[in-house]
């Protein structure tokens, strides 16, 4: 599209609803590299418009994130490398 801007953001750190559940269904906030905070659902409807998160697993790879939108679920976030084996966006800090 012309003269649309993809907005690129980096998430530094996450906030989740319980430390005894690891999924990323449980991240309910993230805190961007310029200090913003913002909500799952503020960050779903943006990735919907076209927007990117991304952040840096601990080897310092940039791994894109992907909404995730189940049927009987609440939607959620990932990482877009996600194999199922536990994902490496629930290592990035806690705030």
């Amino acid at each position: 599209m012309k003269g649309v801007l993809i907005m690129r953001h980096e998430i530094t750190h996450i906030r989740i609803k319980s430390n005894a559940i690891s999924s990323t269904e449980k991240i309910y906030e993230v805190l961007l590299e310029n200090g913003e905070s913002r909500t799952i659902e503020t960050v779903l409807a943006l990735l919907g418009i076209g927007a990117s998160y991304y952040y840096y697993n601990d080897r310092h790879e940039k791994i894109d994130v992907q909404a995730v939108h189940p049927i009987y679920k609440n939607a959620y976030i990932r990482s877009d490398n996600d194999l199922g084996i536990g994902d490496e966006l629930l290592n990035l800090p806690h705030f």
